[in-house]
């Protein structure tokens, strides 16, 4: 697959490779095209290299990334002058296929509210019970605390799905409320 410019996500242990031209910093007038990443815990930088005589070709080797989110700068250089073109940031998710079993990628709040509501039906597994909230094992907190914790962390999960179906081009459901009055009087 031929890229086009930078993804705003990529899996770890993908290809990235694209072609970019610049008429203003072509490759023949020693122009660099260079991004540069960095995040909390990693930083790297990608690949330049020549296509033909003005473009420039991008590579990102993924292979040892760690996923999370990173600030990226677009930077072109030559010999005397460097120019920052583009800032945005970069989502970089994990290779499932690396995963073992028991691999567990839900949200501290839908963890939560799964712990919860096994407690509220009165079904929890041990481990469920002694989970803990706030530095206090479920099985310590009252039948009304856990309801309100519940409402909260569904209105969180809610959220976090909606914001993940938009992410992905889907719709997130979300209610939009509108009013209607008539202007003639």
């Amino acid at each position: 697959m031929t890229l086009t410019g930078l993804p705003k996500r990529i899996t770890v242990g993908d290809t990235i490779t694209w072609d970019e031209s610049l008429a203003d910093f072509p490759a023949s007038d020693s122009w660099v095209v260079s991004y540069n990443f960095t995040s909390r815990v990693a930083q790297f930088s990608s690949g330049h290299a020549i296509v033909d005589v003005d473009d420039h070709r991008i590579t990102i080797d993924t292979s040892e990334l760690e996923e999370g989110k990173y600030d990226y700068a677009k930077k072109v250089t030559d010999t005397s002058e460097t120019f920052t073109l583009e800032r945005g940031t970069l989502e970089v998710e994990p290779d499932l296929s690396a995963d073992t079993a028991g691999v567990d990628r839900r949200t501290y709040a839908a963890i939560a509210l799964e712990n919860i509501e096994a407690m509220l039906k009165g079904k929890a597994t041990k481990d469920q019970t002694s989970y803990s909230l706030n530095g206090r094992a479920l099985s310590r907190y009252s039948i009304d605390e856990l309801t309100e914790w519940r409402s909260s962390l569904r209105v969180e999960v809610r959220e976090e799905q909606q914001k993940l179906r938009r992410r992905n081009g889907g719709k997130s459901h979300a209610n939009v409320r509108a009013r209607f009055s008539s202007a003639i009087s």
